[in-house]
């Protein structure tokens, strides 16, 4: 990452450099040069005026020796030149018909003028003393040199800060991501800052999903032996007990007993294979269903078992969902109240804050406060001892949970103040559809 920043960094620099040289260089071709060059013509008016002066009081066969003895006012440098050494364009810049008057030597980059002289086939040269260039002092080239430095040292500073504002919270990113890829699924950004603050959060929040995911996963292939073993010892202490068997009705009945155990096994296969289901794949849940009319049929499928089961609808009770998994989730809710409830079961379907809601109340125990969070695992028991009397392997509230994560929803469990346990299921209603 430092390498990637220093590279750019160079580039800039390099650019910035360059676009600076280029810049004083047309600066100073384009404003400086044409600055020199006025100042140029008024000072070689004011030496050619004085020098003409001195030539008019002077023979014409001393202004040799008159011309070199001029001490120019402006550092100028005077000659007397014959014409016929002249080329074109400068006798048409003498006879006032060229482009310009005042030439520049460009082989030594020297200005000039050219004058005539009264009654002389010599001209009179005037020019400057070097090269402009040659104006250019130390105390110049300081000024040349210093802006470079000056944004060369506030580029590397700037630089510098953006290398680390950028370069730590990245690092500190990949860390992360490296330790969670080698198993530490707790591990997370704590502080995600800019500008991978999204990326952060982004990232913490797929680790959550996955290490739920991975939880769940673990969690299950290390009770799915445990839970199986049960029905197994059931079937091979039945088979045992068969073996001892003097009478044909005996057996038939220890017979009909096994068939009931390998019953047991295969509806928890069943359900491990439809939570593998449920946990791999996404069902639809766009379909408008009537969950009143879903309640109302669901419990009709429970009235032989000797409990009074009530059912209210408040309000409209139409949403979006999967009709088969809202009816799965209420018959494991059913069942699991119908184990424990002493005399009474109550449905309540009604609308919240555009959410549609599903409780179920039982009359039972209850479940210890510190235990209502974990109904919802898998393979979960808050009473092993009765749950294995009373049957199945501790998935049924589980699939209650996944069935809610499918429709963007929640399962929450609590006590209820009169005793008994109610579970709630809310997911959004119909104004709340994903588009």
């Amino acid at each position: 990452m430092s390498l990637f920043f220093l590279k750019n960094y160079l580039a800039v620099i390099i650019f910035s450099v360059a676009v600076f040289f280029l810049t004083v260089f047309v600066i100073f071709d384009s404003v400086l040069l044409k600055s020199d060059w006025k100042d140029f013509k008024q000072e070689l008016v004011v030496d050619h005026q004085l020098l003409m002066l001195r030539l008019d009081q002077t023979p014409q066969d001393q202004w040799e020796l008159a011309v070199a003895d001029y001490q120019p006012v402006f550092g100028m440098v005077p000659e007397l030149v014959e014409q016929e050494s002249l080329d074109s364009v400068e006798r048409l810049a003498l006879a006032g018909e060229g482009p310009r008057r005042y030439l520049s030597d460009f082989s030594l980059d020297i200005w000039y003028g050219l004058f005539t002289l009264p009654d002389s086939e010599r001209v009179l040269k005037i020019s400057e003393d070097g090269s402009p260039l040659n104006d250019i002092t130390a105390d110049n080239v300081i000024w040349l040199i210093l802006p470079i430095l000056l944004i060369s040292l506030s580029q590397a500073f700037g630089t510098i800060l953006i290398i680390r504002s950028i370069s730590k919270p990245v690092r500190e990113l990949s860390e992360t991501a490296l330790l969670f890829g080698k198993g530490g699924f707790s591990a997370r950004m704590d502080k995600p800052r800019p500008p991978v603050e999204l990326l952060a959060q982004s990232f913490n929040t797929m680790a959550a999903q996955l290490e739920d995911k991975i939880r769940e996963q673990q969690l299950m292939i290390g009770a799915i032996p445990h839970e199986l073993r049960t029905p197994l010892s059931r079937i091979r202490f039945a088979l045992d007990l068969s073996r001892g068997k003097q009478s044909f009705e005996a057996l038939q009945r220890q017979i009909e007993q096994i068939d009931a155990y390998v019953d047991d096994l295969d509806c928890a296969v069943e359900d491990v294979l439809e939570l593998t289901r449920l946990q791999s794949g996404k069902a639809s849940v766009s379909d408008e269903i009537d969950v009143g009319k879903i309640a109302n049929s669901v419990a009709d499928s429970y009235m032989d078992a000797g409990i009074a089961i009530d059912v209210g609808c408040q309000g409209e009770s139409a949403a979006y969902g999967n009709e088969g998994l809202i009816r799965r989730a209420m018959h494991n809710l059913m069942q699991n109240a119908v184990r424990f409830t002493e005399t009474r079961i109550t449905i309540r379907v009604l609308m919240e804050n555009d959410d549609i809601v599903i409780q179920v109340e039982d009359d039972g125990v209850g479940i210890p406060a510190d235990k209502l969070e974990d109904v919802f695992l898998v393979f979960s028991r808050i009473d092993k001892s009765r749950s294995r009397e009373t049957g199945g392997i501790g998935l049924g509230l589980a699939f209650v949970q996944l069935i809610m994560r499918q429709h963007k929803g929640v399962a929450v469990a609590r006590n209820i103040e009169l005793g008994g346990l109610c579970v709630e299921l809310r997911w959004p209603g119909v104004n709340r559809k994903e588009s």
